[in-house]
């Protein structure tokens, strides 16, 4: 009879909590402005023949970095930055040109509010290597057809860089005054983690003592087809970014020749404890970025499954199941480990005596990277094998997005993709920005384009492109942000 009677109390209790959960969703979604007024807007203009004609140009330049500068064809990156002077002579000439370092490019413009912290852009001009006889299209032959312009960077992240500058000019062409100055940084080398480029353009402007009210770089987009509770575009805009690890490990056994073997091989060694690792996935934690994404879904959601989005905590269980079925949703709300090389022998018929692999991590901002080590450690049940770090990055700073400095930048979002949720949450990528955070309290990242799965795939893979109406969303966008500065 107790039983019968503790059951119906928790019946009871369960029951209340969830009805209060909806009545509290109800009325958060009730006081929610859902669509932005855009009709009283002013009218940007924006001239795509031009702006595609200077994209193409910049990206038949081919800035392709590498680890080591030294072998990296510079010539191309100062091809590029005279592809820049000749499109943008308002920008070379009204604003000031900094050089920090010999391949990156600081612009300067000037507001009338000497007091007011400037604002930064950040662009990075180098691209990924591309295998042209791979690609239907020259990835840096200045094509233009079916509407896209095609090549190596156009979507990251020429295009972004083009769309800042076509916007800049013109502001510059009409007379436009803004009130906090502006800080142009354009990068050399983001793809390969930026150790020439922003972190050397950050660590000057530390060490000058200059602050700034947001930095701003590339990130997220406007996701169509991500999130199927809604039928609206989302335009996800970084407020941290998960940092990076890569770890060695180590198995040194008995090699020989492969016909008479010793099981299990140094290889397989390393297999058993790869295959542990990556079986036992990492606690799911919702980090503020994620809590904050979730909110912003909730207000644009049904009832039922705003219900469990705008209530993160009480319905955690059912919220960590949804997202770990996608594997991007997955990478939200965890630190995820990859094996990406393995190494064994140079030799078919040969059994190394050493076995290496890479484990490549991406931690969600609050990890400590030797936490997660020992967590490796624990999982992979083999004391032999030897864990080393062969490199990592900082951690990122989650921006908070309720951050006073950042309501222009929302706001220009909205003005340009009225029909979007804007959405806040951390990038799963590295990005220039994180050398920023220095700088900065409020760094966002945005790239201002329309994606979906199709052109997230061609990111860094053949046939790499950009629509023209994407990059006139690209250009109205800066326009409309810089008229709020």
């Amino acid at each position: 009879m107790i039983v019968g009677w503790i059951v119906l109390l928790v019946g009871l209790l369960t029951v209340s909590v969830v009805v209060v959960a909806l009545i509290r969703t109800a009325i958060a979604k009730s006081k929610h402005n859902k669509f932005f007024e855009s009709k009283n807007l002013p009218k940007i203009t924006v001239d795509r023949e031009v702006a595609k004609v200077h994209l193409a140009e910049a990206i038949a330049c081919k800035t392709i970095g590498g680890r080591d500068w030294a072998m990296v064809d510079t010539g191309e990156f100062t091809r590029f930055r005279n592809v820049l002077r000749d499109a943008y002579p308002l920008i070379h000439s009204k604003l000031t040109v900094r050089q920090i370092s010999a391949d990156n490019l600081v612009f300067v413009w000037e507001g009338s509010d000497t007091h007011a912290e400037p604002v930064l852009f950040c662009a990075h001009q180098d691209v990924v290597p591309a295998v042209e006889e791979q690609w239907t299209h020259s990835p840096f032959g200045k094509d233009i057809s079916d509407g896209y312009v095609w090549g190596r960077g156009s979507f990251d992240m020429k295009g972004q860089l083009i769309a800042m500058l076509e916007a800049v000019e013109q502001s510059l062409k009409e007379g436009v005054i803004i009130q906090r100055s502006l800080w142009i940084a354009l990068g050399c080398d983001e793809e390969i983690r930026g150790e020439n480029g922003a972190k050397i353009i950050a660590q000057t402007l530390f060490d000058e003592h200059r602050r700034f009210a947001f930095v701003f770089d590339e990130g997220g987009a406007v996701a169509k087809g991500f999130f199927s509770m809604l039928t609206q575009p989302v335009a996800v805009v970084g407020m941290a970014e998960k940092s990076y690890a890569d770890v060695r490990l180590t198995y040194r056994g008995h090699g020989g020749h492969s016909s008479t073997p010793e099981h299990p091989t140094p290889v397989a060694r390393l297999a058993r404890a790869i295959h542990r690792i990556e079986q036992k996935r990492r606690p799911a934690r919702f980090i503020a970025p994620i809590k904050a994404m979730m909110h912003s879904l909730a207000l644009e959601s049904p009832l039922p499954i705003a219900t469990v989005l705008y209530n993160p905590n009480l319905f955690k269980p059912l919220i960590v199941s949804l997202f770990s079925k996608n594997s991007t949703m997955n990478a939200l709300i965890r630190d995820t480990l990859a094996a990406t090389m393995v190494h064994g022998s140079d030799a078919p018929n040969v059994i190394g005596a050493v076995a290496t692999a890479n484990i490549n991590i991406r931690m969600l901002c609050d990890t400590q990277l030797e936490e997660l080590i020992d967590w490796m450690k624990r999982v992979m049940k083999d004391e032999q094998i030897e864990v080393a770090v062969a490199s990592s990055s900082p951690a990122s700073k989650a921006t908070d997005s309720k951050h006073p400095n950042i309501e222009p930048f929302f706001c220009a979002i909205r003005e340009t993709f009225s029909d979007a949720v804007v959405c806040p949450y951390i990038m799963t990528g590295g990005s220039d920005g994180l050398w920023y955070e220095q700088v900065s309290d409020c760094v966002v990242r945005f790239s201002p384009f329309v994606m979906d799965k199709n052109e997230l795939g061609r990111m860094h893979a053949n046939d790499e492109r950009l629509s023209i109406d994407n990059l006139a969303k690209g250009i109205e966008f800066y326009r409309r942000l810089i008229v709020r500065l």
